[in-house]
């Protein structure tokens, strides 16, 4: 269902994760299978990064942002014209049942519990 395009069309990932050794980590795997990545902790930066020309071809983003947090920033990408249909990708440590009601309020495309290897974000990029 998510589906994000390889560098090679010169799409990237937005990256949205304040632990500095996951993003690292997601960051370099994501790299490594063809994806260029921005990466950032704060909200409010992803809002402006995911705005700009071009687009991200997918946005992963924790709820525990700086900032603002993940679940306001799906609900203001989902309202602009712009970033409106970029698949986005959030991840949690809330409860599934939780975290997938709160996700589906915001009108996000997938949620993942946290801890994720990196491998599952990739699989779930990939859906």
């Amino acid at each position: 269902m998510v589906n994000a395009a390889p560098v090679d069309s010169g799409r990237t990932a937005l990256l949205a994760e304040p632990d500095v050794e996951l993003a690292g980590c997601y960051s370099a795997y994501l790299g490594r299978h063809g994806y260029a990545v921005e990466q950032t902790s704060d909200g409010r930066q992803a809002l402006v990064k995911a705005m700009a020309v071009p687009s991200p071809g997918i946005i992963v983003t924790n709820t525990s942002l700086h900032g603002i947090d993940g679940y306001s920033l799906v609900e203001l990408l989902r309202t602009d014209s712009l970033t409106s249909r970029i698949p986005i990708i959030v991840l949690t440590t809330q409860t599934e049942a939780k975290a997938a009601r709160l996700v589906e309020q915001a009108r996000a495309d997938a949620v993942l519990v946290q801890p994720i290897r990196a491998e599952a974000l990739y699989e779930e990029i990939l859906r």
